[in-house]
């Protein structure tokens, strides 16, 4: 289901009109070493060995050195009828 069908399709269905939606888009740029930092994190990645996180840093220097992440922020607001 594409995203704004989504978006007014719930609005509509939690009983509110005039409702607006506003999307940002930004982007996360991180060197390997933060990258990594923020994988440690991340609850999935706990069970994870050093190794693989040497690895994934190496992967990311050998690509240019950085990773760059899109971001997309949804405000949805309306009035409740």
């Amino acid at each position: 289901m594409k995203d704004w069908l989504r978006e007014t399709t719930v609005l509509s269905l939690a009983g509110f009109t005039d409702w607006r939606v506003i999307r940002y888009y930004d982007t996360a740029r991180y060197s390997a070493e933060g990258f990594v930092s923020l994988m440690n994190t991340w609850s999935d990645h706990a069970g994870l060995s050093d190794d693989f996180f040497r690895s994934m840093a190496a992967v990311i220097d050998d690509a240019g050195g950085e990773i760059v992440i899109p971001i997309r922020t949804t405000l949805c607001f309306g009035r409740r009828v």
